[in-house]
């Protein structure tokens, strides 16, 4: 995993850096079984002080510590967490998988069960509809958005969360070439299955996608 690790120096100076590691040990059967300590130096630019930074990775959490600094802040960027945005954003198979799920639940439905895992049967399917449906919204969304410039442009002028986000000036670069996954993770961390929440997201963003249809993926209909 990467590390990006933001504080003042004690000369006044910004420190911004970006540290390696190999993470928790993802093997490990407890939290405390996959515990990981590392070092790293962090050199500041401003008077050349060396910070001994010490890493604590656990499946849960990760942790940075370093001493009499100002303003300390991290973001920490998995590897399979950005593989697993990549995928979805180059997807076009949400309508298909959608398909499918709904496919097997019919068909389940249409098969005869003993009366006493019924209610139980119904009650599992009806939570597996709920998660395909906002599977389909939530992926056909970022997919579509993400694979356009204007959209994604879009996006960050008008979400109130995104627009608030701040940077210092040697995190422009960094921060752009990083710039789809930070949407993407946005996105997905909305709860596409609030109807309430995502009707006007969609009221306002379907006649932006229609306008810029022939960068859309056709699947992504109006609801």
């Amino acid at each position: 995993m990467e590390i990006d690790i933001t504080f003042s120096c004690q000369c006044g100076a910004f420190i911004d850096d970006t540290v390696s590691c190999d993470g928790p040990n993802t093997n490990a059967r407890s939290e405390s079984a996959s515990r990981r300590e590392y070092w790293k130096t962090i050199v500041c630019d401003g008077c050349g002080k060396d910070y001994d930074t010490k890493i604590i990775c656990t499946l849960s959490d990760t942790k940075i510590f370093v001493p009499n600094v100002l303003d300390l802040n991290f973001d920490v960027h998995d590897f399979f967490e950005q593989a697993d945005l990549r995928s979805e954003i180059e997807s076009t198979q949400q309508l298909a998988v959608y398909q499918k799920v709904t496919t097997d639940v019919i068909s389940l439905l249409r098969h005869q069960h003993p009366a006493e895992v019924q209610s139980t049967l119904n009650n599992m399917l009806f939570a597996q509809v709920v998660t395909a449906i906002e599977a389909y919204l939530s992926s056909s969304f970022i997919s579509t958005v993400m694979n356009d410039e204007k959209l994604i442009r879009r996006l960050i002028e008008t979400d109130p969360d995104l627009a608030k986000r701040q940077f210092s000036l040697r995190e422009i670069f960094t921060q752009w070439e990083d710039l789809k996954f930070l949407v993407a993770r946005h996105l997905k961390d909305l709860i596409f299955h609030d109807l309430k929440k995502i009707k006007p997201m969609y009221n306002l963003w379907i006649p932006l996608i229609l306008s810029n249809r022939s960068s859309v993926n056709e699947q992504l209909e109006p609801f």
